[in-house]
């Protein structure tokens, strides 16, 4: 009888892996495009550099002065549509969205 190749002792077949996916992402408030794990747990979408602070439609004009600075929600989503991120600062650390997360 064979031995088990080093690779498949030390990394686990795809079928035992399944629980290990990614959970069905939330959308970010500002862009759009699902890349959160989880809604306003501070995650910061790197599609559009917005951190989820958990503000939404219904405060989206206040600033709140916290993990987004001096940034609205509504003025982070303007930034989107216009320099492809939340503020034209992150322009060169955003990236496009992947094809799950459209």
């Amino acid at each position: 009888m064979e031995s088990p190749s080093l690779a498949s002792r030390f990394f686990p077949k795809a079928a035992h892996t399944q629980w290990m996916r990614r959970p069905t992402a939330s959308r970010c408030l500002c862009c759009g495009y699902k890349t959160l794990a989880m809604p306003e747990a501070l995650e910061l979408c790197q599609v559009c550099w917005w951190q989820d602070d958990g503000q939404d439609d219904r405060d989206a004009d206040v600033v709140r002065r916290t993990v987004n600075g001096n940034l609205s929600l509504s003025e982070g989503r303007r930034n989107y549509k216009h320099y492809q991120a939340a503020d034209p600062r992150f322009v060169a650390h955003v990236r496009t969205p992947r094809q799950e997360e459209l």
